[in-house]
């Protein structure tokens, strides 16, 4: 079956790679050239596409897992950059809170995506909430 997040055009035009990809998380790689800022170190915009796509791909995951495939959106999300990032980098998305029910009877996911550098010092630190709604009826 052919890996979702190759639909998303930000995916293959960021150069971003699947290091590993399973229902306890998903990490994601991405080059430094190509996604540099004015000052030569990772864009935010591409670290922030980065943390968003491992954190759905891994609420496909939990959804899947736990029976309840749907279309799985984003549906609140917060980052924070603590330091510049200056070479290749992975981002690792786990579980905070797995598939679940929320209110309102939407599937959701919490999800943790964070970012260290070569030094093991936190570079980027993101949650997300994501929802999993249910595939229409054809």
């Amino acid at each position: 079956m052919e890996n979702p997040l190759n639909k998303i055009a930000s995916f293959q035009g960021l150069g971003i790679t699947v290091v590993r990809d399973d229902s306890d998380n998903v990490v994601l790689q991405i080059p430094l050239a190509g996604n540099t800022n004015d000052k030569g170190t990772m864009f935010a915009g591409s670290i922030y596409s980065l943390m968003v796509m491992a954190g759905w791909k891994l609420a496909m995951n939990s959804a899947e897992a736990a029976g309840a495939p749907g279309n799985v959106v984003i549906s609140s999300a917060s980052v924070n950059y603590l330091r510049p990032i200056a070479q290749d980098c992975q981002a690792t998305a786990e579980l905070t809170r797995g598939f679940y029910l929320n209110a309102y009877g939407s599937g959701c996911c919490d999800i943790r995506v964070t970012i260290f550098n070569t030094q093991n010092k936190l570079c980027a630190d993101f949650t997300g909430q994501y929802r999993i709604l249910p595939e229409p009826a054809l």
